[in-house]
């Protein structure tokens, strides 16, 4: 699959790179490789082992394609090149138990990134040493979790122009005790959580604005203040196109995004999910994201744009965050 990717990369560079100067190697990786794995119908060893390979090649063929670019087309293309990964915020549901946020993070957050962003590269230690461990109460002669060798570990560091994240949701962390065998639940040994006291949005997600600004500030203590490009944020609504909640979730998401690059956070870009209301996932069309409304049921599946999509005009071109009850007031007169 590697090789795959590589032949595939060099194709795309050559044919489009003259006027492609954004590239993402993989969208999301985290969560297709855990999609992968647990849709299988694997034993959950299984299941663990397949997502963590996935996730290893993953790594390799990024790194494949972003020295191909680097060395044979970035001379003369000029473009910019990365890896978008998903990542939440996470709160201790324990007094002071900064411990699990940390863990948790290195499972979710870190995954991806630290192999790349990270002064020593490969993966958290916490992540090698905890999947060893349960490895070896399976019965395993080795850990589930691949090792990468020391050529890869170098070869793979600092293949990334831009640190890109999707962010939805938080959650709550608490220590999980080993079982009785010794093994650590969910290999992190963490159990996550939601608060109750959180909004949801119709997908599920809850709403936590500081979530998104404690995890740019984070990004930027643990990697040394790479760009950030925030590529996906939003929120999945049904108030159809008069969508003042939208407009609600986005001013207080970005007002905290400009609260961290206050705080001296180096983020380039933020991009709302999602321009259309789209196929999203399991959830198919059923799940309305999009600044502009589709009627899938209409054979030219008309547009209708909504409020938000008002809203964000008025922002781009005033410069600065409208709150939502000016927009509203402003549209109905």
């Amino acid at each position: 699959m590697i090789q795959y990717f590589e032949d595939y990369a060099r194709v795309v560079f050559r044919e489009l790179g003259s006027k492609v100067k954004f590239w993402s190697t993989f969208n999301e990786p985290d969560i297709f490789c855990r999609m992968i794995a647990y849709l299988n119908e694997s034993a959950p060893d299984t299941a663990y082992r397949n997502r963590y390979l996935c996730g290893h090649n993953i790594l390799k063929a990024h790194a494949r394609a972003y020295h191909i670019y680097d060395e044979e087309f970035r001379p003369h293309q000029q473009g910019k090149i990365g890896l978008v990964t998903n990542s939440g915020y996470f709160f201790p549901k324990l007094e002071n138990d900064t411990e699990s946020v940390e863990i948790y993070f290195a499972f979710q957050g870190r995954w991806f990134l630290d192999p790349i962003f990270s002064k020593s590269g490969d993966y958290p230690q916490v992540m090698k040493t905890r999947i060893a461990e349960n490895s070896k109460v399976e019965g395993l002669t080795h850990s589930r979790l691949p090792e990468f060798s020391p050529e890869w570990i170098n070869y793979i560091k600092g293949t990334a122009d831009y640190l890109g994240i999707n962010h939805y949701a938080p959650f709550m962390v608490e220590p999980a005790n080993k079982t009785d065998s010794g093994r650590w639940y969910d290999d992190s040994g963490i159990i996550h959580s939601n608060n109750s006291e959180w909004k949801v949005t119709s997908i599920g997600f809850r709403i936590f604005p500081k979530a998104i600004g404690g995890l740019l500030r984070k990004l930027t203590e643990i990697y040394d203040k790479p760009p950030i490009y925030i590529m996906e944020n939003g929120m999945s609504s049904q108030s159809g196109v008069m969508d003042g909640d939208r407009i609600e979730y986005l001013y207080s998401y970005m007002k905290e995004v400009l609260f961290a690059i206050r705080d001296g956070c180096d983020v380039r870009a933020y991009t709302v999910w999602s321009l259309l209301d789209n196929f999203e996932w399991f959830f198919g069309y059923s799940q309305r994201f999009g600044l502009i409304s589709v009627d899938f049921d209409d054979p030219n599946r008309k547009r209708t744009l909504k409020l938000s999509s008002y809203w964000l005009k008025t922002v781009i071109e005033e410069g600065h965050l409208v709150p939502a009850n000016e927009t509203i007031i402003n549209l109905l007169k």
